[in-house]
């Protein structure tokens, strides 16, 4: 799951107040006194590179950042840059230095680390332009002089409602319950406008089956069909954080289709805060996308969701589609794909076990990530033997609430939560045992 917000300050400079008020498009330049300060080059370094071009971190929702001197990035007022809200982040995150005319990157000892197009930074790092930058649950990207930035300046902007504020990476590593989070909501938001075209045409779906026994089909080629079958059962959540008619805030994650008539199984998390229980809005609602035509790429049709059930303790909600977008009925044929619901205590150490969602900091299209059982873990919060499959398949943020599917296509677990450590190489990714959310799937009518 992932937060997102537009509510960063700054440390009002003269003409950029607040991280809010530059999400109206302007440029923000931090002009104050410590715009003189630029760090030196690295100790034993020789800096040959030299750009005069101007240096602007993009935010994901659309706010401009100008970089002419060094700054501090992280979720204390004192910092150069506040991220506001975002509690993914540590007090101090990151630092971003200027040598030499270039952007270099470190990290502060942050609890998640700071990372640059994907991969988790360990040392000082140059930028280069269009980078993406995520640190705690916000993602930057860096241009350097007017150059595009292809994949999201070619986006339409979205509306000054739920649209706002939705690029976002999610809350990563030492422990984070994996959301988010989804790194571009900018193609999310052009959809907004969607309701002014006409509705896309449904493909007819059909429950996803897993292969017979008697397949001539190669277990490879057999795993392979029903992971393509069980990507069209994934869908893109946004649960709005606040009214959801007035607030800039939302969190985002995955889910899977469970019934032909729209109900959907994701984590708690994506729609509800864990500290207290509660849902994220009082109209208990959230925002359902997926593509009808090609499911392997960004989701173009959205749908209005309720959450019926949850439980708190476990991580788990269901909801249920229940309208279009605009909150216009359902047309009477409407009838999604879904996934079929395995049985996660048949599952063994060495299995093979793919994992599905928007982890976001590849995009806003859909990944799968392939690996196997590792093993499984006691849930000492919830006192559960087997409360937790571990599995080397890897968790990015956004894939929360996600699926877990083993070779036949069938969902076996809701991908929930990583780790990582200084003494650990890679990662050790959590799915919740689909067997823990049978009352919430015995619902389904």
């Amino acid at each position: 799951m992932a937060r997102s917000s537009t509510s960063g300050v700054l440390p009002s400079p003269p003409n950029c107040v607040t991280a809010t008020a530059c999400a109206s498009a302007a440029t923000c330049s931090f002009t104050n006194a410590e715009a003189a300060g630029q760090a030196a080059a690295p100790a034993g370094g020789t800096v040959v590179w030299q750009t005069a071009e101007p240096l602007t971190l993009v935010r994901g929702d659309g706010a401009e950042f100008g970089l002419n001197r060094s700054m501090i990035v992280g979720r204390g007022e004192d910092n150069d840059l506040v991220l506001t809200g975002d509690t993914s982040a540590s007090q101090r995150h990151s630092k971003i230095d200027l040598v030499a005319g270039q952007a270099i990157i470190t990290d502060l000892s942050s609890r998640n680390g700071t990372w640059v197009n994907g991969k988790k930074i360990s040392g000082p790092t140059r930028l280069k332009h269009a980078d993406k930058i995520l640190v705690g649950d916000t993602v930057f990207r860096l241009r350097v002089g007017s150059q595009p930035l292809a994949d999201a300046d070619s986006k339409p902007k979205q509306s000054a409602a739920l649209g706002v504020g939705l690029f976002v990476g999610g809350g990563v590593l030492t422990l984070i319950v994996v959301g988010a989070v989804i790194v571009i909501g900018i193609i999310l938001f052009a959809a907004w406008s969607f309701f002014f075209q006409p509705e896309p045409t449904p493909i007819p779906p059909t429950a996803v089956s897993a292969p017979s026994a008697e397949s001539p089909v190669s277990a490879a080629t057999e795993q392979a069909s029903a992971e393509r079958a069980a990507l069209r059962a994934l869908v893109w959540i946004v649960a709005p954080v606040g009214n959801p008619r007035t607030t800039n805030d939302a969190s985002t994650g995955s889910g899977s289709l469970l019934s032909d008539q729209g109900y959907v199984l994701t984590n708690f998390h994506v729609v509800g805060d864990l500290d207290t229980g509660r849902l994220y809005n009082r109209e208990k609602w959230a925002q359902v996308g997926l593509n009808w035509n090609s499911p392997d790429a960004a989701p173009d049709t959205f749908y209005r969701a309720e959450v019926v059930l949850h439980d708190s303790q476990l991580d788990l909600a269901l909801l249920h589609i229940i309208a279009l977008e605009n909150g216009d009925p359902l047309p009477a044929d409407t009838s999604f794909p879904f996934l079929p619901v395995g049985n996660s205590d048949d599952l063994k150490i060495g299995d093979p076990i793919a994992v599905l969602g928007f982890p976001g900091l590849g995009g806003d299209t859909p990944t799968l990530t392939r690996g196997t059982v590792s093993g499984f873990l006691r849930d000492e919060f919830n006192n559960l033997e087997r409360g937790w499959i571990k599995t080397d398949a890897e968790i990015n943020p956004g894939n929360s609430g996600g699926m877990a599917i083993n070779a036949r296509g069938e969902l076996v677990g809701v991908p929930t939560q990583a780790f990582t450590g200084a003494d650990v190489t890679g990662k050790i990714s959590e799915i919740r045992p689909i067997n823990f959310a049978a009352s919430l799937i015995d619902l389904i009518p």
